[in-house]
């Protein structure tokens, strides 16, 4: 009635109305499909790419193939387990 969000009544604090879109692209979609990962495991692998992407000059990147996400999914978990 008051336009008030249920995190804003209980704990007085206020999330953003505008969450991001998730885009996965459909070579992570492939590949999340065939490894059978989890929305969870595809999105950390997604934030994972976008981490390393964010911390390269501002080169163009080429878009990543089936096998370029393989390759991260490996390294992410012969590192973090």
């Amino acid at each position: 009635m008051l336009g008030a969000s249920v995190d804003y009544l209980l704990r007085g604090e206020t999330r953003p109305a505008n969450r991001e879109e998730v885009v996965i692209p459909p070579e992570l979609s492939e590949v999340a499909e065939e490894l059978n990962l989890t929305y969870a495991e595809t999105l950390e692998l997604l934030e994972a790419h976008r981490s390393v992407i964010a911390r390269r000059s501002a080169k163009s990147t080429k878009r990543f193939t089936a096998e370029d996400w393989k390759q991260l999914h490996r390294a992410i978990k012969n590192v973090f387990g």
